[in-house]
């Protein structure tokens, strides 16, 4: 299966976008430079980030880092919401509140996966 260069088309005043999904919807393996986080809002939704497969239950999400290859299988009876946003929009606030990393180090730096964070963090986030 071929790989492919995706350009999401990012609301101009924020450089974001949210795309709510049902579980017909497929998407091939592809990548893009903007970060992303799925969220199940319901159901079961199979998916893979770089080669790792992944099943995901409802109230579990993915942080998914920018030019990380990845996919989604259609999960039917699930639905899903998409955010996608270009974190070159707040490295503005990053550099005014002098803070020592990136967004893009942040994120890298924290288990991407919500079903894997301790129990405590994870009531922390409703999970």
């Amino acid at each position: 299966m071929a790989i492919y260069l995706e350009f999401p088309r990012l609301d101009k005043a924020f450089s974001y976008r949210c795309i709510e999904n049902d579980g017909s919807i497929l998407t091939t393996p592809h990548w893009h430079k903007e970060m992303e986080i799925i969220w199940i809002v319901k159901g079961k939704v199979n998916l893979g980030v770089n080669d790792q497969p992944m099943q995901l239950k409802e109230n579990e999400f993915v942080f998914i880092k920018g030019r990380d290859i990845h996919y989604v299988m259609a999960s039917p009876k699930s639905e899903r919401l998409v955010f996608q946003f270009d974190l070159g929009f707040f490295q503005d606030v990053m550099v005014l509140n002098n803070t020592p990393f990136t967004l893009e180090e942040l994120f890298a730096s924290i288990e991407p996966y919500s079903t894997f964070w301790r129990p405590d963090i994870q009531e922390l986030g409703g999970l």
